[in-house]
């Protein structure tokens, strides 16, 4: 094999041409500009190519598509002359630094021109950049993997967070609850959410309940138990009636308790008559009209004895389930300003992230004032308001931070002000550098739910945390690793196996 290395100019490998006006119709097609995707179109006018920043601020920047895409104005297609290298010709732009070759001062540009001309030494032989860009691909390739992890995990507990914060469908058996039939399933606990069951009474072993189920034809069944848990546990996995096999049930709308099993019976039984499917239909049509805090227009508070109760609170001006509790996040969590450095009075041989205003670290430091699972919300300038979330150690400057009493109410918190992010970022004030206060997040209100219900949070959550904090902390050494390769197999320094 051919291990020479050859001076060339860029013209000599890749073909550039420049980027057109993105289609305006949507469409799954990425539309590139400097500084990467920049949106989706139904058409493409490149595929399989690589694409170079041409004006502005993301000037030199170099990203590759495998995939059709649109190349837009702001950039540059760089299509290959010979297709084993087009990955090989990736890595070499990027080991270039051609944010160094542009032109003009108040708006940077590259052009064809440049480009062209800018001189490269590189290997001979096709199939050995071939090979150099299988060692650089795969180590980017690890990353994505890792990337894509990160976002399905990070998309899992947001969903968690909405289910049990947002849609109060969160799990509620009560810890004195004991089963009263001859074995307790593996998934029993996992089939009841507070709408559904939420504040039913446990059985007693002397007690008896006459139920009423909401199916999901909008039809009602009714029926009676000395178990409420127990019985909706068997109508939602298909072992209770016929109906509810065909219906499934999707909560209990109302209950009713009773000394004796006759009494209970008797009840179950006037439920089922005209009359009483009647005073069903009239008072579940009130439990749906009625709202609180509201005129009532003539409705009325429904006779029903629905399970997973709501209550009404005027400052919120909502319902949020019984038992919990509204309080600004200043007097729930810790909420501080950071602590001003510069990058003159930082130490950029550190590893621990600056954050300040941005959307991103700003540089380096070599100590840490806040621990890993920390927000923070940026404080001054056009990102002001923009809230970000770090694990790993940082020093937090030109930003807020909060904190709960443990990283599971840290990441509940996280979630809470995720949702009120645009409310966020439209309390910045000030037109030559806006700025977002402390004070701005402290009066946020909080539905604060019971401590217990946090801790299970944080049993389904934290894990998932630390597997996308490690995966961070992985894709940091490889990209160490592969920055470190990249100008040492493009100079021959470091050599790729010939087999």
């Amino acid at each position: 094999m051919n291990n020479e290395i050859v001076p060339i100019k860029l013209e000599g490998l890749i073909d550039f041409k420049n980027g057109k006006i993105a289609p305006k119709k949507p469409g799954n097609i990425p539309i590139y500009g400097g500084n990467g995707i920049l949106g989706y179109t139904n058409e493409s006018n490149y595929e399989n190519i690589i694409v170079i920043g041409r004006v502005g601020a993301y000037c030199g920047s170099v990203h590759i598509e495998k995939d059709k895409c649109w190349v837009s104005d702001n950039a540059i297609a760089g299509v290959h002359k010979q297709i084993e290298s087009n990955e090989y010709n990736y890595y070499l732009l990027k080991c270039i630094s051609l944010n160094k070759k542009q032109i003009g001062s108040s708006q940077p540009l590259l052009t064809q021109g440049i480009l062209n001309n800018i001189n490269v030494n590189v290997y001979s032989n096709v199939k050995l950049r071939a090979k150099i860009a299988s060692v650089l691909s795969a180590l980017d390739s690890k990353i994505e993997l890792n990337n894509r992890i990160n976002a399905e995990l990070e998309a899992m507990a947001k969903t968690l967070y909405d289910y049990w914060f947002v849609q109060f469908e969160f799990p509620c058996l009560p810890e004195n609850y004991k089963f009263s039939g001859a074995g307790k399933p593996t998934n029993f606990e996992s089939c009841f959410t507070y709408r559904q069951v939420g504040g039913l009474p446990v059985p007693d072993g002397k007690k008896w309940f006459v139920y009423v189920l909401l199916c999901d034809d909008g039809s009602f069944y009714k029926g009676m138990t000395n178990d409420l848990y127990r019985r909706y546990y068997e109508h939602g996995t298909g072992q209770g009636a016929q109906h509810t096999k065909m219906h499934k049930p999707l909560k209990v709308i109302h209950w009713e308790e009773f000394e004796s099993q006759g009494e209970a019976a008797a009840r179950e039984k006037d439920l089922k008559t005209g009359f009483g499917r009647t005073w069903l239909q009239r008072e579940y049509e009130y439990l749906l009209n009625y709202k609180p805090g509201l005129p009532a227009h003539n409705a009325r508070p429904s006779k029903l004895m629905p399970a997973g109760k709501m209550v009404w609170n005027d400052e919120l001006k909502r319902e949020i389930p019984e038992g919990w509790e509204v309080k600004e996040l200043g007097k729930y969590a810790k909420i501080k300003k950071g602590t001003l450095i510069t990058g003159k009075t930082s130490n950029p041989e550190g590893k621990i992230k600056v954050v300040s205003a941005g959307l991103d670290f700003s540089y380096y430091h070599d100590i840490a004032n806040y621990p890993e699972n920390t927000i923070t919300i940026s404080a001054s300038g056009a990102s002001a308001g923009y809230i970000n979330f770090w694990r790993e150690p940082i020093f937090a400057c030109d930003c807020t931070t909060v904190r709960g009493e443990s990283d599971a109410d840290t990441i509940h918190i996280l979630g809470f002000l995720k949702m009120r992010q645009d409310f966020i970022y439209q309390q910045a004030r000030g037109s030559a550098q806006p700025h977002v206060y402390p004070k701005d997040i402290e009066v946020l209100l909080l539905p604060t739910p019971p401590l217990e219900l946090i801790r299970k949070f944080g049993e389904l959550v934290l894990s998932a945390n630390s597997k996308i904090s490690n995966n961070i902390k992985e894709n940091q050494k490889l990209a160490e690793l592969r920055d470190w390769l990249l100008p040492m197999l493009m100079n021959g320094q470091v050599k790729v196996s010939e087999r």
